[in-house]
This record gives C-alpha cells, structure tokens and sequence, in this order.
C-alpha cells in the first residue's frame, strides 16, 4: 500500500533522514526511537506535510507526487500539535476541518457523529473546545483524522495527554482499523 524508498531529509547541511526504506501492508504499525530519532518528521513527510530532500513514496505504486490530492484524500494525519479555534464546539470544529479539507456536505454531515461517537466525545459535541482536556483536545485530533475515512491513518503520539482508559480506548479503536482496509502508523 505504502512504500517508502530511499527517503531523506536535510535541514541545511545536518540529514535527519538517512535513506528510510520500508513497505507498509494493511496492518497496524508503531514507530519507535528515542526523542530526535526522525518518527515525526518522516510522519510529517507521508503525510505530504513536509518535502522530503530525497527519495520517493508510492501509494499502491503510483508515487504520491503525481497523485497529489488524490493521495491526501486518503490520509488521515494526527500530527504531534493541533491547534483549534477554542471558541468553536468540537462539533463546529469537525465541520469546519471538514469543510477545509473538502469532505462534501452529505458525507460530512453522517460523519461527524460517528467519529464523536468513535472519539467519546459525543456527549461534549456542543461543549467549546477551550474547555477541553488535553486528553479531549487529543481525541478531537482522532477524531479530525478519521473523518474522511482514510485509507491510511497516520498517528503521531496519538496517546499524548490520554489517561489509562483512553489509552485502552484508542487501543481499542485502532485495532479495529485493519478490518475496515484502514493501515495504522
């Protein structure tokens, strides 16, 4: 589904990426270092959110740079850091993100309930997102990630600000994904 060959990244003359390759099946994958080790900024770089210096990805081998937003329609991309608007509900947050990313309007409006109801935050849906927890504002994150039923789920530190149960929750969730033809890392 999704390949990696070759990938490297250069902040001026320090490489952070020394030629990353690895194939990534249906599946649920973790990606594991120390702080500074790359994980965030080769997540960053599938998630076409960063050039990457060298190399290249295929997405079911079609490199993502001719697929452009054909590719990111089928990502879902939990980055390290989200920022929202905290006056916005988490409901008009997930429509707005929506809106921006192009979902169209019959499919977002069945969709928003269902990744509230997926996130457990269904029952705060009209609560403002400046009341939120970290751990709130983390399954709000998810949440954004799984709206537009991506076929490729890309989580950075999804478990960031989660109490135990939900770590066990998202856990859960994320085990599900697989069945549904969803690749988790």
């Amino acid at each position: 589904m999704l390949e990696l060959i070759d990938i490297k990244k250069r902040y001026g003359s320090k490489e952070v990426l020394h030629g990353i390759s690895i194939k990534f099946e249906n599946g649920i994958y973790g990606l594991i270092g120390p702080n500074g080790s790359g994980k965030s900024t080769i997540m960053n770089i599938m998630s076409d959110v960063l050039d990457m210096s060298s190399g290249k990805i295929l997405y079911n081998g079609t490199d993502i740079k001719e697929l452009d937003d054909r590719y990111r329609e089928k990502i879902g991309f939990l980055p390290q850091n989200v920022g929202y608007y905290p006056n916005f509900t988490a409901k008009k947050t997930i429509e707005y993100f929506g809106y921006l990313r192009g979902v169209n309007k019959k499919e977002l409006d069945s969709n928003v309930e269902q990744v509230l109801r997926d996130v457990n935050l269904y029952e705060n849906r009209n609560d403002k997102v400046k009341s939120f927890s970290g751990g709130m504002k983390q399954r709000l994150g998810i949440a954004l990630a799984l709206l537009a039923k991506p076929k490729l789920l890309i989580l950075d530190e999804p478990t960031n600000g989660l109490d135990p149960i939900g770590i066990e929750e998202l856990r859960e969730l994320i085990k599900t994904f697989p069945e549904q033809g969803i690749t988790v890392i």
